[in-house]
């Protein structure tokens, strides 16, 4: 056989391979990091209509624009001005905002979420919940707990009144010592802060907010990139609208932008901003700029370049402030510490090949000295007042093909940069954006918790000497605490107090002029010492684990007023002196419930939506005594009471009856003619 016979048919032979046995596709083994030790999470700002303004927990004095892909975490603000609305996303939430709304994250862990509500209207879809994980919303007179995934919504009014509405799954409502067990379809009231009262009765129609709720989370129906990407990543339908999904030789299926310009790459078009723990975190002006940004690498193909993701299958990934490597060089520029400084500094976006090197959390030992990275003669430059001032990177980059020749072939940092925050590090400036505080009587009120919020970050004019000292590295979250400088305990980002009464019994409950809803049954408040950002929290309110429980999907559901069962079921009332440590059974509401039809949501209509709580009371305090319940909240239908008893027929009922015959008695003598 000759030489090029043979060849031919190994060259078949080894196609045939490929084709049997694909090459393995480079997975997500070096993007999915190991373990940094940062247990705190984020929320992506992944929608505005209209203007809100933000509020860092670092920074409490100042409020700025919030911006589209901004990373909120723990310790953070929001405020929505009128006629506005936002919408958060976290791995298994979704935070739809109304217009004038202030909105507070107290915690923000991997298994313990919590949100408080001061003023207006928030909805909450939770896709689902794992056993471990906590979710609680705090509102000036109730602790909400959400106990399964679902579809929640709850109102704050002026006067810090607060109704809560469970359109799906089920929740426990705490305040005053008393907790009262919320069902899909039921609508809780509670007016009053020290002796707080409530009613509990059946959701009346969706209105022209849950319609926009809907409307907002068709997005996350039918998404093609969930097909490619591991659902639960924040972002993924905005790769359908701006981009296409392409197979690539060796790398799979990834996805490419629908950019403009030649000049475009990764991590272009924005700007680095400093959040503790992370340190310097990119902040895409994008709008798809999330799920590409924090989670996969980059490759180039047919002068294209292309996102490959974090595959369906891997399930142990990591959020990364930027998956980058960062160069510097240029006259003036040093590697030691220093504030301000010449030079420049670059970076440019990892392949799927490439080692990273975080800037936070534990040291990891990488040789990076000999390796060639992939995209390194790709590197973005600006000048170093650019990087740390916060500014639009796309706006400032640098041309200069000697200076970026030269910044690309300096040392890679395997480490923290040797360059500090500054105050506008943290502090995002835009022309053209109103900027505006949330009403002072909303600012300063106490939210009621049952779970101990983390403490407020320290201020950021004390974190920057401490980054000094770490030679540029970002704050660990232990040395955030004020308390563990101080010795001293501390409060969280806005102050809170027990669920739990002060007397130790209940004080929640209901109106006395309303029927008998659901009862009240006695809670057990966590001491306020244990911080449920440190520990593993509790979840002796929640019950034993189910046998098996696969994620709750309501995002693909339209709302829908779904009621209870008709027939009641009775249940033993759990005696007080139960252990602590045992579930806590709730008897099911003592009156029945006609089940209306299900309601499907129209798309929203195109008038300006105005919120308007449902409740407008003031203060119990300064109520009459006996305040009269509002008819349009009560329907009539949804209490049916027991029919009075039949009444026996008595003879004196009826006493028209009775002296009907010698009435008609005369009769004939109205039929004499004598004049014929």
């Amino acid at each position: 056989m000759s030489r090029t016979k043979t060849s031919l048919i190994t060259t078949l032979l080894s196609l045939l391979a490929l084709l049997v046995f694909p090459a393995p596709r480079a997975e997500a083994q070096s993007w999915v990091e190991d373990d940094d030790g940062i247990r705190q999470a984020v929320a992506r700002v992944a929608y505005i209509s209209g203007y809100a303004s933000y509020n860092r927990g670092d920074d409490p004095d100042d409020w700025q624009p919030a911006l589209v892909n901004f990373p909120m975490t723990q310790g953070d603000r929001l405020y929505t001005h009128p006629d506005s609305r936002l919408e958060l996303q976290t791995r298994s939430s979704r935070v739809f905002v109304a217009p004038d709304t202030d909105l507070a994250a107290l915690t923000l862990t991997d298994t313990f979420t919590q949100y408080s509500v001061t003023l207006g209207t928030a909805s909450f879809r939770l896709r689902d919940l794992r056993y471990d994980e906590m979710f609680e919303v705090a509102t000036p007179n109730v602790s909400v707990m959400f106990r399964t995934a679902g579809y929640y919504r709850i109102d704050v009014d002026n006067y810090g009144n607060t109704t809560v509405t469970v359109w799906s799954g089920s929740a426990l409502v705490s305040a005053g010592g008393g907790e009262v067990l919320l069902e899909a379809g039921d609508q809780m009231s509670v007016d009053g802060f020290e002796r707080p009262r409530y009613d509990v009765y059946a959701a009346g129609r969706a209105d022209a907010w849950d319609r926009w709720v809907d409307t907002r989370s068709r997005r996350y129906r039918n998404v093609r990139a969930a097909t490619y990407v591991n659902p639960s990543i924040e972002g993924l339908e905005d790769l359908d609208e701006y981009g296409r999904w392409e197979h690539i030789p060796s790398y799979g299926w990834a996805w490419t932008p629908a950019v403009a310009g030649r000049d475009w790459r990764p991590y272009y078009s924005g700007r680095w901003i400093w959040q503790d723990p992370w340190g310097w975190t990119w902040l895409s002006s994008e709008p798809w700029g999330w799920a590409p940004y924090h989670y996969g690498r980059w490759v180039v193909s047919r002068d294209r370049w292309y996102w490959v993701p974090v595959a369906p299958s891997v399930r142990t990934y990591r959020y990364a402030p930027a998956l980058v490597a960062f160069v510097g060089g240029g006259p003036g520029f040093s590697v030691s510490i220093s504030v301000g400084g010449g030079g420049y500094v670059g970076w440019f976006p990892l392949s799927p090949r490439d080692p990273f090197v975080r800037w936070w959390g534990p040291r990891i030992n990488v040789n990076i000295t000999n390796i060639t990275f992939v995209h390194r003669s790709r590197v973005i430059v600006v000048d170093r007042t650019v990087f740390a001032g916060g500014r639009v990177v796309d706006r400032d980059v640098v041309r200069d093909r000697g200076i970026v020749r030269q910044v690309s072939t300096g040392p890679v940092f395997g480490g923290p940069l040797p360059i500090l925050p500054t105050n506008e590090s943290i502090r995002i400036r835009e022309t053209g954006r109103t900027v505006s505080r949330p009403p002072a009587a909303s600012a300063g009120r106490v939210v009621v918790t049952r779970k101990p919020p983390a403490p407020a970050p320290l201020p950021f004019s004390e974190k920057e000497k401490i980054i000094r000292n770490n030679a540029g590295a970002p704050v660990e979250w232990e040395r955030l605490q004020p308390e563990a400088r101080t010795g001293r305990p501390s409060t969280g980002v806005v102050p809170s107090r027990d669920a739990g009464s002060p007397s130790g019994g209940i004080v929640l409950s209901p109106r006395e002029n309303s029927i008998p809803s659901r009862q009240v049954a006695p809670i057990t408040v966590p001491s306020r010492s244990e911080s449920p950002s440190i520990s593993r929290p509790s979840n002796e309110t929640l019950g034993p684990p189910p046998a098996e429980r696969a994620p709750v999907h309501t995002d693909s559901r339209p709302v829908t007023i779904e009621r209870p069962t008709a027939s009641p079921r009775e249940r033993e009332r759990v005696p007080e002196s139960r252990p602590a440590d045992t579930p806590q059974v709730l008897p099911e509401r003592e009156r029945k419930i006609k089940e209306p039809p299900r309601v499907n949501v129209p798309p929203p209509p195109d008038e300006r939506f105005r919120t308007e709580p449902i409740r407008r009371d003031p203060p119990i305090e300064q109520q009459r005594l006996k305040p009269e319940p509002k008819p349009e909240q009560r329907p009539v239908e949804n209490r049916e009471l027991k029919p009075p008893p039949k009444k026996e027929k008595a003879p004196e009922a009826k006493p028209e009856t009775l002296e009907a015959p010698p009435k008609k008695q005369p009769k004939p003598e109205a039929t004499k003619d004598p004049g014929r």
